[in-house]
């Protein structure tokens, strides 16, 4: 059985941690939970459980630790997906949308197929416009506004229509 034995500093240092994250990813907060749990002489299990995770995830955690202290243990080595654009692609994408060169997501997506290339899915898509902090537009429909003189003529000109509309505001 892996143990953790912290120094009484340590301890205390990665109870600050948690108590004053600061800019910490919050993901990482579970980390130092764990450490401290075992440290306490918890189970994995029994951690694993508090932390809703699975057993071997604390024990990496701990291995985590031992093997490269608290700057291995708050480092998260997920980089996400490539990029399908380069930078530079995506700041021309970006400049035709702000210029309203499209009105569809649909025509975003062809462009895009033909002029670098890449095909997206509309989600795909959708999601690469939202981390350029580009904004999807939904046109809506406008109600047209009412002209209350035209809307008597009218009523003046059907009588059976006026007769019906009384006491209608």
């Amino acid at each position: 059985m892996i143990t953790v034995s912290l120094t009484p500093y340590r301890r205390k240092h990665l109870r600050e941690r948690l108590r004053h994250p600061g800019d910490l990813n919050p993901k990482l907060l579970p980390r130092i939970q764990c450490v401290l749990w075992r440290d306490e002489g918890r189970k994995p299990r029994e951690i694993a459980r508090l932390l809703a995770v699975h057993r071997t995830t604390v024990v990496e955690w701990v291995n985590l630790w031992l093997a490269q202290g608290e700057r291995g243990l708050l480092t998260l080595h997920y980089h996400g997906n490539h990029r399908y654009l380069k930078a530079t692609q995506e700041e021309e994408l970006a400049r035709k949308i702000e210029d309203g060169m499209f009105s569809r997501l649909k025509e975003i997506e062809s462009w895009v197929e033909s002029r670098f290339k890449v095909r997206y899915s509309t989600n795909g898509l959708g999601k690469l416009l939202k981390r350029l902090k580009l904004v999807k537009k939904v046109p809506g429909i406008v109600p047209a506004k009412a002209d209350p003189r035209k809307q008597r003529a009218f009523l003046k000109e059907v009588p059976e229509i006026a007769a019906r509309a009384e006491g209608v505001p």
